[in-house]
């Protein structure tokens, strides 16, 4: 099972707060390398609803595997993944 680091917890919980203020429409801003995917994964697990990824046409491989992540995280929902 993957460990989230605090800055990951950080991110989810303040989505999650802003969600209890009716605040839907939300954008996380992460640096290369912090885990972006991570917290993706862990917010679909948690909120149990399909989910949409987007990636620039460089960054392919990294969410080749994102299904399956999302998979051993628990959920039996893969990801639509958008490429532009």
């Amino acid at each position: 099972m993957i460990s989230l680091r605090p800055y990951q917890t950080e991110c989810i919980t303040a989505i999650h707060n802003a969600k209890a203020r009716w605040i839907f429409k939300q954008l996380v801003s992460m640096g290369t390398g912090l885990g972006k995917t991570v917290v993706f994964a862990f917010l679909a697990k948690q909120m149990r609803c399909r989910t949409v990824a987007a990636a620039c046409t460089e960054e392919l491989p990294a969410f080749s595997n994102m299904g399956d992540a999302l998979i051993g995280l628990g959920t039996n929902k893969k990801p639509y993944v958008l490429f532009c």
